[in-house]
Order: C-alpha cells, then sequence, then structure tokens
C-alpha cells in the first residue's frame, strides 16, 4: 500500500470524494508546487464564444526571458478520459476565441492582490516590457495555442498516452493525499522540478521515510483502462515521478495489476532511469523482459488484510516480494 511515515507516524493514501478538494490543495500548495516566480490564480470564469468552457485556474510563468501563460484544469482519475481530453481541446479553442477577456480577467486579478501585481512589476522593470497591462497582453496574445497544465490525483497509463497525443500536450501534476486520524499530508509533483512532500498542518516541509531503503520500485495498472500494458509490450515504464536521490538504489521495477487481478504479477530488472522528455519525470528502461510472478495476491479488509491495493507508486524489498505470497507479507 501507500503509505507515508512521518515522525513515526504513518499516513495513509486516500482518495479525493471531490474535484474541488483537489483544487483547495492546489491552492495552498501553490508556492510549493509552483515556485516563487510563477503566479497561480484559482479564477473560474466561462471563456469562448463558439466553444465555451471554464478552467479552473491559470499560471504566469515569470521564471524566463519569455514569460508564459497556462490554463489549469484540475481532474480527478477516476473521471471519464474521454471527458478530460475533451475538456483540454475545448481549453484551447476558447482561448483563441476570447483572449482580450482572459486578459482583462487577470489584470482585474492582479489589481486585487499587490504581492502578486509587485511580482509582475519586478518583472517588467528588468525587462523589455513597457507596463504590467503591455506584459499580460503579451501572454495572452503571443501564442498561437495556449498553453495546458492538468492536475490530476493519479495519471493513468491509457489517460497518459491519450494526453501525450493532445497538440499542445498539457503538463501534468500529481496531487495526492495523505490521512491519519483525520490530519493530511500530501504528496505532489512541483512543476517543472522533482516531486516532493508538504506537511498541510505545519505548512513545514516533512521528512519521509527514506525511499532507498527499498530496492524495488511498484506500479499500478488499471487493466480496465490500461488496454496496452506497456510494461510487457515496451520493458519499460514511463513518465514515473522519482526523488533522483534515491535513483541508484532501485534495482528492479514490479507490476501491481487492479481489480479484477488485485496482484502483482511481474518484476523485471531495471536496466536504467532516464529522464523522460526532457523531465522532470523518469523513464525505467527494464533489463530484459518482464518475468512473471506470483500472482502476489492483495489480502481483502474482510480476510483481515493489513494492506489497501496501491493507487500509486510504492517501494519494497525484492527479496521479501519474491519470497511473499501475498501482499501483505511484502510490507509486514
Amino acid at each position: 500500500m501507500s503509505k507515508i511515515i512521518v515522525d513515526g507516524i504513518t499516513y495513509q493514501l486516500i482518495s479525493y470524494d471531490l474535484e474541488s478538494q483537489l483544487e483547495d490543495d492546489l491552492e495552498r500548495l501553490q508556492e510549493d508546487i509552483f515556485g516563487k516566480s510563477r503566479i497561480y490564480f484559482r479564477l473560474q470564469k466561462q471563456i469562448g464564444n463558439l466553444v465555451k468552457s471554464k478552467p479552473d485556474g491559470y499560471l504566469i510563468d515569470l521564471t524566463s526571458k519569455k514569460p508564459l501563460l497556462y490554463l489549469i484544469e484540475a481532474e480527478l482519475a477516476s473521471h471519464d478520459h474521454d471527458h478530460i481530453t475533451s475538456q483540454l481541446i475545448k481549453f484551447n479553442t476558447a482561448f483563441g476565441e476570447d483572449r482580450k477577456k482572459i486578459m482583462d480577467l487577470l489584470l482585474e486579478e492582479l489589481r486585487k492582490n499587490d504581492k502578486k501585481l509587485s511580482l509582475c512589476q519586478e518583472y517588467v522593470d528588468d525587462s523589455n516590457f513597457t507596463s504590467v497591462d503591455n506584459l499580460i497582453d503579451q501572454i495572452c496574445f503571443q501564442e498561437k495555442t495556449c498553453n495546458l497544465i492538468m492536475v490530476i490525483d493519479e495519471l493513468e497509463t491509457r489517460l497518459e498516452l491519450l494526453l501525450k497525443d493532445l497538440d499542445p500536450s498539457p503538463e501534468c501534476i500529481e496531487i495526492t493525499r495523505y490521512e491519519n486520524n483525520g490530519k493530511y499530508i500530501n504528496r505532489f509533483d512541483q512543476f517543472k522540478e522533482e516531486e516532493i512532500a508538504k506537511n498541510l498542518i505545519s505548512k513545514k516541509e516533512i521528512s519521509i521515510k527514506s525511499e532507498v531503503e527499498s530496492d524495488t520500485i511498484i506500479v499500478p495498472r488499471n487493466p480496465t483502462k490500461d488496454t496496452e500494458n506497456v510494461f510487457i509490450t515496451e520493458n519499460r515504464w514511463f513518465k514515473i515521478g522519482l526523488s533522483k536521490n534515491s535513483i541508484p538504489s532501485k534495482k528492479y521495477i514490479a507490476l501491481y495489476q487492479k481489480q479484477p487481478t488485485s496482484a502483482i504479477t511481474h518484476v523485471a530488472k531495471i536496466k536504467n532511469i532516464e529522464l523522460w522528455d526532457g523531465g522532470p519525470k523518469y523513464v525505467v528502461n527494464f533489463d530484459g523482459e518482464a518475468q512473471k510472478i506470483g500472482p502476489i495476491k492483495l489480502v481483502p479488509k474482510s480476510e483481515n488484510g493489513k494492506v489497501n491495493a496501491p493507487q500509486g507508486r510504492i517501494y519494497a524489498n525484492y527479496e521479501k516480494l519474491i519470497n511473499a505470497k501475498n501482499l501483505d507479507e511484502v510490507f509486514y
């Protein structure tokens, strides 16, 4: 099961019940996810004329000489994949139809927030832009298509492949939530950086039980949604978030098949781990074909099973894994 241990307390992975909960976490963690030189707006206003759409937010990226604007969509993995992709396609069309309205919305929001307005003004002072209005005008009108960010609680392989075929293809950020007796922490992707974790209670960074204690990555696959099992067909697993410091310790990768299989069915030796499409995520290349094992089945809660079904990647010890009779024995 996926868990985080903080100061001896175990936090278990839980699902978001509502999309708004995911949006709440994104807003709370905005500076940690996007950094101090990117400006996030939780702004849900309808845009478009012939094609109407309502992004969940916007991001102004001021980290380089060329400022960029991103439209943000927050989705739960449980939502229909075709719905998710159609939303992103509508964003691009609506953006092209309604750039002036978007520019006005952003300027209105900036004028409500002195901190965000000052950040834009500092950027203008160090650039060739004549004013904040000129800056916002440029980021709204300079690109033929809009830049997209999709925030999701779990990026499954089938959806990932669908998104990669979109033009433009969105940047993806995963945010997951862990709970212990009503207290929450999050694990999330940092935009264009490595994955980190954040304690939502104290607002201070937390220490996670070191991944380097485990030499095996376990990744989940949903056989009812992911029609192609790339773990088997391509001998690799791609676009996976990993801590850079933990990579040297990872020697094996195993596949957990979700319902109806509910078991670890394959394992492969890792040949190398490389940046995927320039980063920040990685592709795990196998040293040969994946081998069948087990299956190492999940013990149902009705039979006093100790662990939940893995929802995201987790880590284990290879020797314990190959000798385990069930999923409980992998972790206990």
